[in-house]
C-alpha cells in the first residue's frame, strides 16, 4: 500500500497507538478475546469466542507507524468527521495540517 500511496494517513487512536485492540499486549490474546466475546456484560449468555480465521490473533498489537511510515496521524476515538475533512483538504492543497485543540474531541 505504501508503495502506491503519495500520502498515508492513520485515522483514530486504534491506528495511532493501538487503542482497544492493544489490550492483548497486556493480558494476552486468549484473555482479551475472553473479555471481549464472553465476559462482557453486553454479551448474550453462553457467548463464545468466534472460531473465525479472519479474527486477528497476533500476539501483539502495534501502532501502524511501527509497520509502515505514516505521513500524518489524525487522533480521536473515533476522529471527528470535520477533523478528517480538514486534514484531507489541507493535504490535498499540499499543506501540512495543523490540528488545534478546539478541533479535537474524544467521544
Amino acid at each position: 500500500m505504501r508503495k502506491r500511496s503519495k500520502i498515508l494517513v492513520a485515522l483514530g487512536d486504534c491506528a495511532v497507538f493501538g487503542g482497544v485492540p492493544a489490550m492483548r499486549n497486556f493480558c494476552g490474546v486468549e484473555a482479551a478475546l475472553q473479555l471481549a466475546y464472553v465476559d462482557a456484560e453486553s454479551n448474550e449468555p453462553g457467548s463464545q469466542i468466534p472460531n473465525d480465521p479472519e479474527l486477528a490473533t497476533m500476539t501483539k498489537t502495534r501502532a501502524i507507524q511501527e509497520v509502515v511510515p505514516v505521513d500524518f496521524s489524525v487522533p480521536g476515538c473515533p476522529p471527528d468527521p470535520d477533523v478528517i475533512f480538514h486534514v484531507l483538504a489541507e493535504l490535498a492543497q499540499g499543506r501540512k495540517p495543523e490540528l488545534k485543540d478546539e478541533l479535537l474531541h474524544w467521544h
